[in-house]
């Protein structure tokens, strides 16, 4: 049986909302549920210069028939520069670029040429695709996969619209300035005043960096949650952890993406929302359009304070759509789970039994 070295950065009890932490999990997961015999697990959450170190040694003493990286660009060129630099065995190196590729990036460094020499590259979008073209990857070397989800036997909550109780509306991101959340908040509080009474309450869940600018917001945050009794932070009291998750979240009547991200390309709460049959009201983020269509999805302007009033608004004259929307989502779901990544996987040459 063939042996399989995993590079990435996996979550943590505090980083559990990155979304290169746990899309990095579930691509792990899928690897392990093909049946190789051994997955050894170099895991950048833990000290760097240490996993540096084991992915020097491991790389240079061990024969391992597939190397796995999957990271962010900067790190993600960097494991694989130390890679190719040490490797003493002929193990096909592929990986799974978390994000918007460079863009945003462009003062760091970035391995391109250890980049062009591996297997095969799987990224996120087109634009990521076209943007590791211009930089010499091979085009037939590079696939195009979102995001994994695990395997769930979960059927759409089914709700009637138009709703004689508030709009149940649900932030499912890190919380900091460029996700938008600030935007987020002001806009709810602005219509529920404006119309006098409550046509939306507002969860707000997730994680919180140590920067101290994200410290310091996430307790502005809290601080106004707790002047509305229509705003309630739930920090990570809610966070994904099998298909209970799933359920709790068939709760909500919309999950809201107000992201200003310069690197934002498939976000993983947007794909938590298919798998529970959410509707999703996003900003317009770069490759959005690849994600998100208007059979499932609402759309405002990115950064656009007023757009997103104006969608809001409609949102809730219009319920009609979200019934329809809540069964559109989840059908994309099926595009994103694990057995279809697997079969991906072996398309590209990844295969226990060959």
């Amino acid at each position: 049986m063939k042996k399989v070295l995993f590079v990435a950065s996996l979550p943590t009890k505090k980083m559990c909302f990155d979304g290169e932490r746990n899309k990095s999990r579930d691509v792990l997961n899928a690897i392990k549920n093909m049946g190789f015999s051994k997955i050894d697990v170099i895991n950048y959450s833990k000290n760097k210069y240490l996993q540096t170190i084991k992915l020097i040694l491991k790389t240079f003493f061990k024969k391992y028939d597939y190397i796995f990286v999957s990271k962010c660009i900067v790190g993600g060129s960097f494991a694989i520069h130390i890679i190719h630099k040490f490797k003493k065995t002929n193990g096909k190196v592929y990986y799974y670029l978390v994000g918007n590729g460079y863009c945003g990036f462009e003062e760091k460094k970035i391995y391109f040429e250890d980049l062009a020499k591996c297997k095969h590259l799987i990224v996120e979008s087109p634009i990521v695709r076209q943007s590791m073209c211009k930089k010499g990857i091979n085009d037939n070397n590079i696939s195009i996969f979102p995001c994994i989800k695990p395997v769930y036997n979960l059927e759409v909550l089914a709700k009637r619209y138009p709703s004689s109780e508030p709009l149940k509306l649900l932030y499912f991101s890190r919380i900091n300035k460029h996700k938008g959340l600030d935007d987020l908040l002001d806009v709810v509080i602005k219509i529920n005043e404006e119309s006098k009474r409550t046509k939306f309450v507002l969860d707000v869940s997730g994680g919180v960096s140590n920067e101290r600018d994200t410290i310091l917001f996430n307790e502005k945050v809290i601080d106004i949650c707790n002047e509305h009794d229509y705003l309630n932070y739930l920090g990570l009291s809610l966070r994904i952890n099998g298909i209970e998750s799933y359920k709790q979240l068939q709760n909500y009547d919309l999950h809201v993406f107000p992201s200003k991200f310069v690197q934002e390309c498939a976000p993983g709460s947007i794909l938590d929302m298919f798998v529970a049959g959410v509707p999703t009201l996003s900003s317009t983020f770069p490759s959005y359009n690849f994600l998100l269509n208007e059979s499932n999805s609402f759309f405002f302007k990115q950064n656009d304070k007023e757009d997103l009033y104006r969608m809001l608004n409609y949102i809730f004259d219009n319920q009609q759509e979200l019934e329809s929307k809540r069964y559109e989502s989840h059908k994309e779901y099926f595009k994103y789970y694990e057995p279809t990544f697997i079969q991906k996987l072996k398309e590209i040459g990844i295969d226990p039994n060959k």
